[in-house]
């Protein structure tokens, strides 16, 4: 029996069946760039074939290369997608630089131009680490924050800080750390960084007292929230407490 609503198995086959078409779009004689990853693809733009060549370790670096080879020199538009989260995208081609905010409509940077075989787009997105906060409404999210790079959010696992991650507190003036590991989780960026965590040893049982807080410097690490629970089971937090 077909469920009206698919679940995640049927999705996951679904996206990866179709990730093709997600990737670029034509209209006539424009060619949308949507989503960033390397592939070597053929539009057919404004009636002739054009070949895209896009080399890029997205989304762990914010450097994108599109070479284009049309079948001959013609004028269309390429309209290459700046992500919502870039602040400062770099856009140049064939190395001469294109001032993104001119050419740049919601949320697409357009180049009109005459295409020839060869010609470059080269792209580059800042990833420095962010501490993202919520709407004060959200009541759950008061005084925390989430760490992201780039379109990525990251959690802490107890398999990396140990147990009672909501005992962490991440100090306002800390600042995160990247590092790529190839051997972790197929290869991911993770986000390190000094924190501090209550100190349980003044603590023998009770469930209350007045007591004076006290904390020790620890080194925490994050990884992709996507990639959470694929090691050993434990805790996960996405939202830590800000001091």
């Amino acid at each position: 029996k077909w469920y009206s609503c698919a679940y995640c198995p049927p999705n996951v086959a679904r996206l990866i069946a179709s990730i093709g078409r997600y990737i670029y779009s034509v209209n006539q004689n424009e060619a949308f760039v949507h989503l960033y990853m390397g592939n070597e693809s053929e539009l057919n733009i404004d009636g002739q074939n054009v070949q895209l060549v896009q080399e890029t370790k997205y989304p762990w670096d914010g450097q994108v290369r599109i070479t284009l080879s049309p079948e001959k020199s013609s004028e269309f538009t390429i309209a290459v997608r700046i992500p919502g989260w870039c602040q400062g995208a770099v856009l140049k081609v064939n190395d001469q630089f294109i001032e993104v905010n001119t050419c740049l409509k919601n949320g697409y940077a357009y180049l009109t131009r005459l295409w020839e075989k060869g010609d470059e787009i080269e792209l580059h997105f800042p990833m420095p680490v962010e501490k993202i906060r919520a709407n004060p409404n959200v009541r759950e999210n008061a005084g925390k924050v989430a760490l992201q790079r780039g379109p990525i959010v990251y959690c802490l696992e107890e398999v990396d800080n140990g147990v009672n991650l909501p005992s962490i507190t991440l100090p306002q003036n800390s600042k995160p750390q990247v590092t790529f590991e190839e051997n972790l989780l197929d290869g991911v960026c993770v986000v390190t960084a000094h924190a501090e965590q209550v100190d349980e040893t003044a603590w023998k049982g009770e469930l209350y007292k007045p007591i004076e807080r006290r904390t020790k410097s620890i080194s925490i690490k994050a990884v992709p929230y996507f990639s959470w629970c694929n090691r050993e089971p434990g805790e996960m937090l996405v939202w830590i407490t800000e001091k």
